[in-house]
């Protein structure tokens, strides 16, 4: 069902869809997705999706939870949401460490929160191809937004 807001936006299909661009917006649109780190206090989990994320990647990407915000979700509902949907776990805490803001190649401006989310539970892999993959910060795998040397360096800014 599509919501209006009293401002008269209406979203579509619960996205944010905002119609035709002004004069000095990004002439693709906007996109609010955040990238959720999944962690234990001890272990990351993230997917492997062999035929990349549906929408998004490139073959054989690995990534942790990602996706777009629904009208109305808050940041802490959306992780609790795209971690449950991709992983299969549950969502204990989740806070936002930095926020990415960057125009790819379509002319999409995206603004993607960098969010950790404390989890618990046991991981199942989302879909057919794909596999759920557990590591230590110290055997960080390369992936489609991190590599593992930026990653390595970001997380250790954060949590250590």
């Amino acid at each position: 069902m599509d919501k209006i807001t009293s401002s008269g936006y209406k979203a579509v299909n619960n996205e944010a869809n905002f119609g035709k661009p002004i004069e000095n917006e990004i002439v693709g649109g906007t996109h609010l997705a955040p990238e959720i780190i999944t962690w234990d206090g001890e272990k990351f989990y993230a997917v492997h999706w062999f035929d990349g994320l549906p929408r998004h990647d490139k073959l054989n990407a690995i990534r942790f939870p990602h996706g777009l915000i629904i009208w109305g979700e808050t940041i802490f509902d959306c992780a609790k949401r795209l971690v449950e949907e991709q992983l299969r776990m549950n969502v204990k805490s989740a806070k936002v460490l930095t926020i990415e803001s960057y125009v790819d190649k379509e002319n999409h401006w995206h603004i993607e929160p960098e969010i950790l989310a404390k989890v618990s539970g046991n991981p199942r892999k989302p879909v057919k191809n794909s596999e759920i993959i557990i590591f230590e910060l110290e055997n960080t795998p390369e992936m489609a937004y991190w590599k593992s040397k930026k990653f390595k360096k970001f997380i250790s800014n954060h949590l250590l």
